[in-house]
């Protein structure tokens, strides 16, 4: 796969996952959920959707069977959920920094993360 179009997938994906993830996770912020937990409730709801459209649509594997990409997705997802909450909480701390705010970076880090390993390992 060349990977301008890989590319360009991944990011119409990621983006939709992101707006997923974001929407629930400022729900969470305004219904008075801790940052932390925002984040948790906002990867749960992104999971699936970026899961099924990268399978699918980005790396084109819709046709194979789900168990071992399933795994390392949920691998390398946890493994960059975890890096994003470690970010998150650090950037909480900022004095005057919106909760809204510190949720761009961890996100923006988790992605980055997401697409070396899934082109790299999880869709191979």
């Amino acid at each position: 796969m060349r990977l301008p179009g890989v590319l360009l997938r991944f990011c119409s994906v990621g983006a939709l996952a992101t707006l997923i993830h974001y929407i629930a996770g400022a729900a969470g912020l305004i219904a008075g959920l801790p940052p932390l937990m925002a984040n948790l409730l906002g990867f749960t709801c992104a999971f699936a959707a970026g899961f099924i459209g990268h399978h699918r649509y980005t790396f084109r594997q819709g046709a194979l069977p789900v168990r071992r990409p399933l795994f390392r997705y949920a691998t390398v997802s946890l493994g960059g959920f975890a890096a994003g909450q470690v970010l998150l909480s650090v950037l909480s701390a900022v004095p005057d920094l919106p909760a809204l705010a510190a949720f761009l970076p961890a996100l923006a880090f988790s992605a980055a993360v997401n697409f070396t390993l899934g082109r790299l390992w999880v869709f191979t």
